[in-house]
């Protein structure tokens, strides 16, 4: 079925961001969160978030303690619809796509869309914690 080949790919490519991040000192904890929603067609919608909880110690005057990369896609027959933004907890977008496609036609670039997120994560994270914690790293 289409929709589980898509959600394990899904699925896969959040895992490479929680690998490649889960030693961040900012970072509390990094989740994969699944949901459905229902439009107002009736439709089901499935919501993907990778979801990045910064520790509050580290977190600036804007009190922001989540970053998220959140992937909404429908499928149907053999197309999917899909859409994704990088946004904190403010709500402010950073980064964001729309597709439809079938799965090979699609693939390729939801796989470079949530890998420009992992590339300017730090950039973001920076906006939302103390300037101390990256002046250490430098």
């Amino acid at each position: 079925m289409i929709i589980n080949k898509l959600d394990l790919l899904l699925e896969e490519f959040f895992r490479k961001g929680i690998e490649k991040f889960k030693f961040n000192k900012e970072i509390k904890n990094i989740e994969i969160i699944n949901r459905e929603e229902i439009d107002e067609k009736g439709r089901t919608i499935q919501v993907k978030y990778l979801e990045f909880l910064l520790y509050n110690t580290y977190l600036n005057e804007k009190d922001v303690d989540l970053i998220d990369i959140e992937l909404m896609y429908t499928v149907n027959k053999e197309i999917i619809n899909i859409e994704g933004w990088l946004y904190p907890s403010d709500g402010k977008v950073f980064r964001e796509f729309a597709l439809i496609g079938t799965i090979k036609e699609v693939t390729s670039k939801i796989e470079e869309f949530i890998n420009s997120c992992y590339d300017i994560y730090p950039e973001v994270a920076k906006l939302y914690t103390i300037e101390s914690l990256w002046k250490q790293e430098e």
